[in-house]
């Protein structure tokens, strides 16, 4: 049985579709999920100790962050200050080494903590003040 030139047609504009979204699919964004994904996977159950040294990097980023004067710098200062921020956490072995990224379209440092688990500061506040 011949197959219609239409039939031929229509495969052949749905393969090329079909190609074409699946290779557009494949972008940054899903490595840095898939990246982010396996960061998850903490390397046991977490002890207070790991809770400890996990609220020791929250409790100075957010003191950082919360600043007013940093939230009145530009972005290229903020970035600059978080920075140097996660830097002495994993000179104090709280951070990974190796670990601390800074996504320029979400304005968002993300990092593993030293248990695995994933962490991140946000530079944009999303909150106004009153």
């Amino acid at each position: 049985m011949h197959k219609s030139p239409i039939r031929r047609t229509l495969k052949s504009v749905f393969s090329a579709a079909t190609a074409f979204a699946s290779h557009a699919r494949r972008s940054q964004v899903g490595m840095e999920q898939a990246r982010y994904r396996r960061g998850q996977v903490a390397k046991g159950p977490l002890t207070s100790t790991d809770f400890g040294r996990m609220k020791e990097v929250n409790d100075a980023g957010n003191a950082l962050i919360s600043d007013d004067a940093f939230q009145s710098a530009p972005i290229e200062e903020r970035q600059r200050r978080v920075k140097k921020l996660l830097e002495r956490m994993v000179e104090r072995g709280l951070v990974q080494k190796g670990t601390v990224r800074y996504n320029r379209m979400q304005q968002i440092f993300t990092f593993h903590y030293s248990c695995g688990v994933a962490g991140g500061f946000i530079l944009n506040s999303q909150v106004k003040k009153n």
